[in-house]
């Protein structure tokens, strides 16, 4: 495997590269250490940092929570957003805000 340095990490091209492929690259889960910190919480608004396919996002709107899910990534945004549209009640996609942008220097 080729080491990837800082400025290649946060480079949209190798995310949508990464991304670019037919197979999803994570399970589509929550993590499991979200789940555990939220699962007492009364819903909210989240801000999902490096949304990657959304899973986290998803499980937070299935939830009631409302998100705003950001990735460097417009190539798995859209990925993220179709999966959400055409798999989720129109109540529950509607929660989820998807954005490109870098997060060092995007502006909510």
């Amino acid at each position: 495997m080729t080491e990837l340095d800082a400025s290649t990490l946060h480079a949209p091209e190798y995310w949508n590269e990464r991304y670019s492929g037919r197979d999803p690259v994570w399970s589509g889960k929550v993590n499991q250490r979200l789940a555990e910190q939220t699962e007492t919480m009364a819903p909210g608004a989240a801000l999902d940092i490096g949304c990657g396919e959304g899973g986290d996002a998803v499980w937070l709107a299935q939830r009631g929570w409302t998100v705003t899910a950001v990735d460097v990534s417009d190539v798995v945004i859209d990925k993220a957003r179709a999966h959400a549209e055409q798999s989720l009640p129109d109540d529950v996609a509607a929660r989820i805000t998807w954005q490109a942008a870098d997060v060092r220097t995007w502006q909510p």
